[in-house]
């Protein structure tokens, strides 16, 4: 474009876009129309000023006015035959041009120094033309997000009303850019910069401030600026989630925790909190639909010896006592005299008397629990520690056996001791006991592989000197060979991409295979482990329609295949399956629930965690807290249906306060309307 024809444009694009965000105002209507005069900057290079922070960095204009204010330039600038090369140029204004086309889908960025923007006569710009090589890295990043500036003010230029918000941005808008500019082969390798994505939120978010400044200089800025989007991404300290009122200053805890940990050094800062007669009503009604058994006394830790109970011939499934030696009491010095332990296993000795295999039983503070009090004298845990590795025990070092009540439904029993939980001393966690915990790994059968044909694996390959596992499907095994015949399977994005769009496949996920009909003969020594393939149909996969986990891009070895390969005349294409060959191993179908438990997530962070827990299908989480407002925005960007999520802003102290005292607050969820609590490690607290 010559010089001439850009005066032309930018005037036109100042005509039909406006230069300011109120461009009737009485200061536009009084001064007098400046000649606008556009020369080209070539071979330049934007930097950080020289006299401030990160002093001369090169930087990308995108930049400009977000995260760097003030900016300078080198370069050539260029009018007609006459080139200058000037240097230490600040700049005033960018300015970009394209806004409203809708058949050239990119655009031309200016630059207004500090300078010619004083200029009483003359409207001076400076259209960016060719970067200096070395500052090319940085000048694309910026061309390509002031396309997408383009694309998406034209987008939400379009809407009657303010309405578009960042979920927009998941899939409608990637639809509306193909109808707008699909065709375009411009357009086309603009897209493809994107790895042809089709989920614009991120880019967008990490853009929000750019855009909004670009927004705001155009003559619908009014229109534009209305759009919940920059609200949603906190863009000019707009929050679309309000902070709530921070009003109790303690940590308030129930009955039941503040008699845990009344005595400990930061008990001052506790409050107790009981709800209001009509939310404990309600709790007890919850309780009896769950089968839950009402409010008790905790029963006082059992003073009975059984005398009667002989120690003579122990079995595999009793609970004993045995008396420690002197080194057991020296590493654990706080346990009681004595030791209970569950008897996994017993083998005869030489002397008659018995050698015990067992797993340890913890008392409360054996565990983590450490130094609070907990409230079930009489509750131990089942561990993963046993006495394989360690001393012998002996039948005659059995001081008595007791009586066990396995997961008990009440705490009302005339057994000794209740187990409900198994410690896992490696994670400090406890999960509910299962019979497999009865048994160490010790003392576990060790699993032998055995392939058999169909099964899905991995196999080792190397490629310039990197150790790949590529998927594949067991074809034969021949075990006296050492030997397996499979049968290959490529990876769609990276080995088939060229043949992908000849058929309109332009997204596609790193874990979608294809089929071939190639057959490998290799060591068996080269099968690493299992993997996880299933069939999904074609149509499916072009309307969005992958079921979790395989919709998850590969995590947790899970792929799937819609297309085979075949090749007819030496000219290899893609077809789309009907069905996977008969032999082939395919995985289980993804479990979904009928029925989704209803989640409520304390401490939720961005929402990680319960992204995690719904990719299972078992929960779907409708109430997030979270203290930090950048947080809660981040789980309201990342959860399946933001409208229906009650996102609270706030302490949960507060909202434990709401909820206890019956507040009708819309945020809040109520008794009956959680079947699920995820808890996040919190960061430390304010007031403890």
């Amino acid at each position: 474009m010559n010089p001439k024809t850009a005066q032309h444009k930018l005037m036109h694009d100042q005509q039909e876009w406006g230069s300011s965000p109120d461009n009737n105002s009485a200061t536009e209507r009084t001064r007098p129309r400046r000649e606008p005069i556009v020369a080209d900057l070539v071979d330049f290079e934007i930097y950080r000023s020289p006299k401030g922070i990160r002093a001369s960095e090169l930087t990308g204009l995108h930049l400009f006015d977000v995260k760097a204010k003030n900016l300078c330039f080198d370069g050539y600038v260029r009018v007609g035959d006459t080139t200058c090369y000037v240097e230490r140029i600040q700049i005033q204004d960018l300015s970009i041009g394209g806004y409203g086309s809708d058949s050239d889908p990119d655009i031309i960025a200016y630059l207004q120094t500090s300078l010619a923007s004083r200029d009483a006569t003359s409207d001076i710009w400076l259209q960016l033309r060719r970067p200096a090589s070395r500052y090319d890295r940085f000048h694309s990043p910026f061309m390509w997000v002031a396309v997408l500036g383009k694309h998406v003010i034209d987008y939400m230029d379009e809407q009657q009303k303010g309405t578009i918000g960042l979920e927009n941005f998941a899939q409608d808008f990637h639809r509306w850019l193909t109808q707008r500019f699909g065709s375009n082969n411009s357009f086309q390798t603009w897209l493809t910069k994107f790895r042809n994505t089709t989920d614009f939120r991120v880019a967008f978010n990490a853009h929000a401030e750019f855009f909004y400044n670009q927004a705001l200089n155009l003559s619908t800025w009014k229109h534009l600026s209305s759009h919940p989007v920059w609200a949603h991404c906190m863009c000019a300290r707009l929050t679309a989630i309000p902070r709530q009122p921070n009003v109790i200053k303690h940590t308030l805890v129930t009955p039941h925790v503040y008699q845990c940990f009344k005595h400990m050094y930061f008990a001052s800062k506790l409050r107790q909190i009981s709800p209001v007669t009509a939310v404990a009503q309600l709790q007890r009604k919850r309780k009896a639909e769950l089968g839950f058994a009402g409010d008790r006394t905790m029963p006082q830790p059992s003073r009975r010896i059984v005398n009667g109970m002989s120690t003579s011939h122990v079995r595999v499934g009793d609970v004993v006592s045995i008396i420690p030696d002197s080194a057991d009491k020296t590493k654990w010095h706080k346990s009681d005299n004595e030791w209970l332990a569950y008897v996994q296993g017993v083998e005869p000795t030489t002397r008659g008397a018995q050698r015990l295999m067992v797993l340890w039983l913890y008392r409360p503070f054996d565990t983590n629990i450490c130094h609070a009090k907990y409230p079930v004298a009489n509750e131990l845990f089942l561990s993963d520690n046993c006495n394989c590795e360690e001393r012998r025990i002996l039948s005659t070092d059995v001081l008595r056996k007791h009586t066990v009540e396995w997961l008990p439904r009440s705490l009302d029993t005339d057994k000794e001791f209740i187990i409900k939980k198994t410690y896992m001393t490696s994670d400090s966690a406890f999960v509910t006991v299962r019979n497999d915990h009865k048994t160490c790994p010790c003392r576990k059968p060790k699993m032998n592989t055995k392939w058999s044909v169909g099964d899905t694996v991995y196999i080792s390959k190397t490629t310039d000197g990197q150790k790949l596992l590529e998927p594949v499907v067991i074809h034969e095994v021949v075990y006296e060979t050492k030997e397996v015949k499979v049968r290959t399977l490529m990876r769609l994005a990276r080995d088939c991409s060229v043949l992908a769009r000849h058929i309109g496949r332009t997204s596609i996920a790193p874990n979608e295979l294809v089929l071939t009909g190639k057959v490998k003969v290799m060591p068996l020594s080269r099968i690493q482990r299992a993997c996880h393939v299933r069939f999904v149909s074609h149509a499916d996969v072009l309307k969005g329609r992958i079921p979790s986990p395989y919709a998850l891009r590969g995590a947790g070895d899970y792929w799937y295949i819609s297309l085979g390969l075949v090749t007819t005349d030496d000219i290899d294409r893609l077809v789309p399956l009907q069905k996977l060959p008969k032999g082939f191993g395919e995985a289980l179908e993804p479990f979904e629930a009928t029925e989704k438990l209803r989640g409520l997530s304390l401490f939720s962070g961005g929402g990680s965690l319960d992204r995690g827990l719904e990719e299972c299908g078992a929960v779907e989480f409708e109430t997030a807290v979270d203290y930090d407002s950048a947080a809660i925005h981040t789980q309201r960007a990342n959860c399946k249906d933001p409208h229906k999520m009650r996102l609270y802003c706030g302490s949960v102290n507060d909202y434990l306060n709401l909820l206890f005292s019956g507040d009708n607050n819309c945020l809040v969820a109520r008794v009956g309307e959680v079947d699920l609590i995820a808890a996040g490690s919190p960061c430390p607290g304010k007031y403890v």
